[in-house]
């Protein structure tokens, strides 16, 4: 899903600040849940994404 928000939100970026948003999403956001369903997400998963990428 995160992908899927990028392609549409991407569109109103610079292609610079574009792929700063991918790799950053791809490093820092997309390896704590994973494959999770978006169903399956509870806020203390979302808690711990962002102290990952809060570190």
């Amino acid at each position: 899903m995160a992908r899927e928000l990028f392609e549409i939100a991407k569109s109103e970026w610079t292609e610079g600040h574009a792929k700063k948003m991918f790799y950053r999403l791809e490093w820092d956001v997309i390896p704590v849940p994973g494959n999770m369903i978006i169903g399956d997400i509870t806020a203390p998963d979302v808690l711990r994404t962002l102290r990952f990428v809060e570190d």
